[in-house]
């Protein structure tokens, strides 16, 4: 595999640059279920960032939902 041992970036800012998102969301959301395992600073940050940034995808989410362009709480 010509990937192996590369490291993956899952920030869904890859396609940004040119205008393609789709799976942006989906790539925040596979980075939270990481964060608890694979963070520098141990479980109990990587857990503390993961529900920081899940709150964050959510209120993104419910924005583009409402059509609103505001987070709904």
């Amino acid at each position: 595999m010509a990937w192996a041992g590369r490291r993956v970036r899952l920030t869904g800012e890859r396609g940004a640059s040119y205008g393609d998102v789709r799976g942006g969301d989906w790539a925040a959301f596979l980075r939270c279920t990481l964060l608890p395992y694979a963070s520098p600073g141990g479980s109990e940050v990587g857990t503390a960032v993961a529900r920081q940034e899940l709150a964050d995808l959510r209120a993104r989410v419910e924005v583009l939902e409402a059509g609103t362009g505001e987070p709904a709480r």
